[in-house]
C-alpha cells in the first residue's frame, strides 16, 4: 500500500473510492478526482483509499501533496461470482480481502471525523464500518458521494440488452440487487450527494428526508475562446467517451447500425474518441464505412478539432455526461437524444439540439451539418450560458462547508 503525505489540516477526513485516478480517463474518474482535490484544497485533512492503477506506476500527472492516497494492489474479484453474492457485481468486484484488511487498518489506527463513501462501487465498505467504529453517536458523519441514480440507470441497460438471455436475466438481476443497496447507502447516509437535480429528484422519492447536496461537476480542460465553423471544415461530426460501461456499449451499438450507413450515404464522416475494449471493437467494426475509432487518447484536443457537431447517443445511462462539458467548452455544438444531457444550462432548440432516438437524432445532426451558420448560433449559445457555471473550486469548498456543519452537529449530540 503507497501514499503520500497528508496536509495537517484539522478536519480529519477519510474518502473511499474505487480507483487512483491519474489518470482520470473517465467521467467517473474526473468526477472522484477534481471533486476530491477541491475537498482537500478547500480544508480537508484528506486521506483517500482506493485500488492502485493495474502496473502500480503513477500517471505522468502528479496528484497534489494535499491528499494521503493509500493504495491497495491486487485484482478485481471474478464479476460472475457475485451472482452468488448480495452485492451487485461491481461492489462485490471491489470487496476484496486486501481492500478490506487496508479500510480496517485505517478505521482502528487513526480517529475519523468524516467518512466519505464515493459511488456505489464502493457499497461494500457498509458492512466494514458497521463492524469497526463505534455505533450511535460516537459514529462519525457519513456522507454518500453518488454519480448517478444506479437503480434507474441499470434497470435501463438490462431493458436495453438486446443479447444472450441469460445474460439479460442477470442483468435484472444486478439491477435488482445495486437498487437496493443503493437505498441502503443513502439511508445509512447524513449527507447525499448528487451531480444532477435530476438524480436528487429520483433519490427523494424513496428518502425525502435527506439532505442532499447538488454538485455538477466542474471544467478544468481546454476552453476555445472564439471558433468560426465554415464549410471549409470537414464534414464531421464526433462521439465522445469512454466505453468500458455495458451501458455505453449498448448505446454506440445502437447507434452506429443505424448512424453509419446514414453517414456513409450523405459523404460525411463519424469518428468515436474514446477507450473501449478491443474485443467490442473489434466486434462492431464489421462492416462500418463511415466511421473511425481513435481508441485511448491522451489528450482529445486534436481529435475534436475541426468537427461540425457532437453527438450524445445515449438512452441508457443516466446522470451528468462530462462529454457535453468538452464539446461547449471546445465550441461544437452539441445533438443529444432526449433525457440524456442534463445538469446543464442548456436549452433545447437554442443552445443543444434534441430529438426522440437514434433515427432521428441522425437524419437531425445530417440536416444541419452543413448550415453552419445554424452550427455558430448553437455554440456560441451553449458556451455562453455554461462559461463560469463548472468551477470545481466551488464544488469542493461547498462539499467542505456542509461536511463542517455535519461535523459540528454530531458534536453537539
Amino acid at each position: 500500500m503507497t501514499e503520500t503525505p497528508s496536509s495537517g489540516c484539522e478536519l480529519q477526513c477519510l474518502w473511499l473510492t474505487r480507483e487512483y485516478p491519474y489518470p482520470a480517463n473517465a467521467g467517473d474518474l474526473i468526477y472522484s478526482r477534481f471533486l476530491a482535490e477541491s475537498f482537500a484544497e478547500a480544508g480537508a485533512d484528506l486521506t483517500v483509499l482506493c485500488r492502485d492503477t493495474p502496473d502500480g506506476v503513477d500517471s505522468p500527472k502528479t496528484p497534489p501533496p494535499s491528499i494521503a492516497w493509500k493504495r491497495v494492489s491486487g485484482k478485481l474479484r471474478k464479476a460472475v461470482f457475485s451472482l452468488l453474492s448480495s452485492l451487485p457485481s461491481l461492489p462485490h468486484r471491489y470487496a476484496t480481502r486486501r481492500f478490506r484488511s487496508a479500510l480496517e487498518k485505517l478505521l482502528r489506527d487513526r480517529k475519523w471525523q468524516v467518512v466519505l463513501i464515493d459511488h456505489l462501487g464502493m457499497g461494500w465498505v457498509l458492512e466494514v464500518l458497521n463492524k469497526v467504529l463505534p455505533s450511535g453517536p460516537r459514529q462519525p458523519p457519513v456522507v454518500f458521494v453518488s454519480h448517478n441514480h444506479e437503480e434507474t440507470a441499470r434497470l435501463r441497460m438490462a431493458k436495453h440488452y438486446r443479447g444472450n438471455f441469460l445474460k439479460r436475466a442477470a442483468l435484472f438481476w444486478d439491477a435488482k440487487k445495486a437498487g437496493r443497496l443503493e437505498r441502503v447507502l443513502v439511508e445509512s447516509a447524513d449527507l447525499v450527494t448528487v451531480n444532477t437535480l435530476e438524480d436528487r429528484a429520483l433519490f427523494a422519492r424513496s428518502h425525502p428526508e435527506k439532505r442532499y447536496l447538488v454538485l455538477t461537476p466542474g471544467y478544468l480542460r481546454r476552453v476555445v475562446t472564439s471558433r468560426v465553423i465554415t464549410q471549409n471544415d470537414p464534414r464531421r461530426a464526433v462521439v465522445l467517451g469512454s466505453f468500458d460501461w455495458l451501458a455505453k456499449q449498448i448505446d454506440l451499438r445502437e447507434f452506429l447500425k443505424v448512424a453509419d450507413p446514414m453517414f456513409a450515404a450523405a459523404g460525411a464522416a463519424l469518428g468515436v474518441i474514446g477507450r473501449a475494449p478491443e474485443p467490442f471493437l473489434a466486434d462492431i467494426r464489421d462492416g462500418l464505412q463511415a466511421t473511425s475509432f481513435t481508441g485511448a487518447v491522451e489528450d482529445i484536443s486534436q481529435h475534436l478539432d475541426g468537427a461540425r457537431i457532437g453527438i450524445v447517443p445515449e438512452r441508457t445511462g443516466h446522470g451528468f455526461k462530462h462529454k457535453v462539458l468538452d464539446y461547449v467548452f471546445n465550441r461544437i455544438p452539441v445533438a443529444a437524444v432526449e433525457n440524456s444531457v442534463t445538469g446543464m444550462p442548456l436549452v433545447p432548440g437554442e443552445s443543444l439540439l434534441v430529438y426522440p432516438d437514434m433515427a432521428a437524432l441522425c437524419r437531425g445532426v445530417l440536416a444541419v451539418l452543413d448550415d453552419v451558420e445554424r452550427l455558430n448560433q448553437l455554440q456560441q449559445s451553449a458556451f455562453e450560458k455554461c462559461l463560469g457555471q463548472f468551477d470545481w473550486q466551488s464544488r469542493g469548498r461547498d462539499l467542505f462547508d456542509h461536511v463542517k456543519a455535519l461535523v459540528a452537529l454530531r458534536s453537539t449530540v
